[in-house]
């Protein structure tokens, strides 16, 4: 564990669980926490005798209290997280026809991002986010988001969520960038092509 992380103990279910490669531990399993620890504060889950289960995201707040990033002890800081979001944009390169203009560049827990969904459309971003961890870091998201893709602008959309009474954000508007009143993209959807 990294000097500084602080720990929350999950029951044997929810260690278990964990380790068998679910995303979340629940409300309910969190066994041990520090009163202290805020909304979207990285943290180390340990089982009962202490050993690592993974570092990620935990939420007193919310019914899904841990969300995994990573079942190793490193530093969840900027270069990770670069590091995260390259991986899910060059799948997309190789997922997504190049004619195509409006797609789901990052999805969550199945980019390894817990809580962020970011589509496209044009050259304009629509960032959301789903957990207090992504919304405690929204101005480096915008940024690396702006500095991987080149895109004219960056729209974060938080809207009210289920399940997190605290520490989320509920608000929307324009990160970043320019907003035409309307603009242009192109999707392909079972073979024909769909344009707004």
């Amino acid at each position: 564990m990294a000097e500084g992380t602080s720990t929350i103990t999950l029951s044997k279910r929810g260690a278990k669980r964990l380790r068998s490669g679910h995303p979340w531990g629940f409300r309910g399993e969190v066994l041990e926490a520090s009163s202290s620890l805020e909304p979207g504060e990285v943290v180390d889950a340990v089982d009962q005798a202490g050993y690592l289960v993974g570092r990620g995201f935990y939420n007193p707040g919310s019914l899904i209290a841990f969300r995994m990033v990573t079942r190793e002890p490193v530093a969840l800081d900027e270069g990770f997280w670069s590091a995260r979001l390259a991986h899910a944009l060059a799948l997309r390169d190789v997922v997504v026809p190049e004619e195509d203009t409006a797609c789901r560049l990052v999805h969550a827990e199945a980019d390894g991002i817990p809580g962020l969904i970011v589509d496209r459309y044009g050259d304009i971003l629509v960032l959301q986010s789903l957990t207090a961890g992504i919304d405690r870091a929204l101005a480096m998201w915008t940024e690396l988001l702006a500095a991987r893709t080149g895109v004219r602008g960056i729209l974060a959309r938080n809207d009210p969520r289920p399940g997190c009474s605290r520490g989320c954000l509920k608000s929307g508007g324009c990160s970043t960038g320019r907003f035409p009143g309307r603009w242009k993209f192109e999707r392909m959807v079972t073979g024909s092509w769909l344009s707004r």
